[in-house]
């Protein structure tokens, strides 16, 4: 959101948004293989693993459907 504000809506912007995205769903794809999560999404914050808005899963999809 910061990236959109500062440079607009150019093809830097959505280009390098687009690949920090993908980044971000396979990292979370592949924690949750590693760790047999039940969700298909998964990431951990200090070697611990949080479902809530601030350091977990609900914020950082929140993040994600913000900025596609």
């Amino acid at each position: 959101m910061y990236l959109r504000r500062e440079l607009g809506e150019s093809e830097t912007y959505i280009q390098l948004i687009s690949e920090v995205f993908e980044a971000i769903i396979r990292l979370g794809e592949k924690y949750a293989r590693q760790t047999h999560s039940r969700s298909p999404l998964m990431f951990e914050w200090f070697k611990e693993e949080y479902l809530g808005a601030a350091h977990g899963v609900a914020g950082i999809v929140y993040l994600l459907l913000k900025v596609a």
